[in-house]
């Protein structure tokens, strides 16, 4: 099985070391299992040839939900989550059982949810360009249907958060907003790595959506 090597890039000049770099993101890097088998995909190509690549899977049915979805007009852009904060949690309470399991109580606490993202207020690429993390959301008018937390960590980007309202996810809310953050990734970021989730979490449709979108099983080690 090939393997990717993350690196923190912690002792990098480039990074910031901010507090925030030093007491969260170097702690979730440290919690990081070597041996591990991620959810992930190299990005040493460029959008466009990526979404050519996209077209020869499953027969072309990923760009077609893409463009499925682009004709229904949901637009999509990073967001501020404290001034969104009760579509979040109408998103998080939408469907009870994500990727076989039952929701955490966490994403349907306001309160929770609100000091949670607090602490990544100050923490944007400006604040250091290693360690950052970014919300995108997909609207439909001036509500978000669906959300992806982006995560910099050193030279790999990390789908932190990834939800949609289970009203919407058959207009390809999902495939629509994954395709939006990665041109973003590909024209802002030099990261080596996208990485989402343990390959053997979730089931069903969260399996099929994985591959679909390019996801390919990999071992994960660290620096």
């Amino acid at each position: 099985m090939p393997k990717i090597m993350l690196d923190g890039m912690f002792d990098s000049p480039v990074c910031k070391h901010t507090l925030l770099c030093k007491q969260v993101y170097e702690q979730w890097y440290n919690e990081i299992e070597p041996g591990k088998i991620a959810t992930a995909m190299t990005l040493n190509t460029t959008y466009d040839e990526y979404l050519k690549a996209i077209k020869k899977i499953h027969k072309g049915s990923t760009y077609y939900a893409l463009r499925k979805a682009e004709k229904e007009e949901f637009v999509c852009k990073p967001f501020n989550l404290l001034a969104n904060i009760e579509n979040m949690i109408e998103i998080n309470t939408s469907k009870p059982i994500r990727q076989g399991r039952p929701m955490d109580s966490f994403y349907s606490s306001e309160d929770k949810y609100r000091k949670f993202y607090k602490k990544f207020k100050e923490q944007s690429p400006d604040a250091c360009p290693f360690h950052y993390d970014v919300l995108f959301g997909c609207f439909s008018g001036d509500k978000v249907v669906g959300y992806i937390r982006l995560r910099r960590m050193g030279n790999f980007v990390q789908y932190a958060q990834l939800l949609g309202h289970g009203d919407y996810l058959k207009d390809g809310i999902m495939y629509l907003l994954h395709f939006h953050v990665m041109k973003w990734i590909f024209e802002n970021t030099d990261a080596k790595y996208l990485w989402y989730s343990w390959w053997n979490r979730g089931k069903g449709g969260v399996i099929m959506w994985k591959r679909k979108v390019g996801f390919e099983p990999y071992e994960l080690d660290k620096r």
